[in-house]
């Protein structure tokens, strides 16, 4: 009977003697519990911390993306050109063009257009083809017409939501007249800080200009 009850002590955790901790005079530290609610409310907040931290770089990275507008042509015209075309503000240099014949001409694009983004956009670059009637493109930095990548043209500002707004650009073509233009994949990007493509190089303006090295 003596060797049962010690067995059922030892397996228990029980013992008839005084505890280590007692004998060392160590007070016994009582056991910690945590309730049903307490659990609760600590696995919620765990979650929405966890979500917290997952969504956050989604919105910083939709604050810090581009924003693409399509534009549709309503019109365009001829028009004197401003001043900050020739200082070579993005949309053209005046006279680049003049030693090699190439006749340049300023352009204004009335256009309509959504922007999505909640916010005025600032600054925006001007993408797309522009062919004369013979089908040639009059874009200068995109004289073959095969691509849209390159930027033409900038509109400063851009409400939000859907508006009608107007970009000017240099067209370089040798006709006498501007006759009817056709417009293909024609979008505005903006970026935040609206900087990214202010000014063009001379020679990016207009590649056939002398000393940009198509002659070499």
């Amino acid at each position: 009977m003596a060797w049962l009850l010690a067995a059922s002590t030892v397996f228990c955790g029980f013992s008839a003697g005084p505890r280590v901790s007692e004998a060392r005079g160590w007070a016994p530290q009582p056991a910690v519990s945590m309730s049903v609610t307490s659990r609760r409310s600590a696995v919620q907040t765990a979650a929405f911390a966890f979500a917290g931290s997952t969504l956050l770089p989604a919105r910083r990275a939709r604050a810090i993306g581009p924003t693409s507008v399509e534009l549709s042509v309503k019109e365009y015209t001829e028009v004197a050109c401003p001043p900050e075309l020739a200082a070579g503000r993005i949309g053209g240099s005046l006279g680049a063009a003049a030693s090699k014949g190439v006749k340049q001409r300023c352009v204004r694009v009335t256009v309509t257009g959504v922007n999505p983004s909640g916010k005025q956009l600032t600054d925006s670059a001007v993408f797309g083809r522009v062919f004369n009637e013979a089908g040639n493109s009059i874009v200068a930095n995109n004289q073959d017409g095969r691509t849209d990548a390159g930027q033409f043209a900038m509109i400063p500002n851009i409400a939000t939501g859907e508006s009608t707004f107007d970009f000017v650009f240099v067209a370089t073509d040798n006709q006498a007249e501007m006759g009817k233009l056709r417009f293909e994949s024609l979008k505005a990007i903006a970026y935040p800080g609206g900087d990214r493509y202010k000014v063009y190089d001379p020679c990016e303006q207009n590649p056939a200009m002398e000393g940009c090295g198509m002659d070499d």
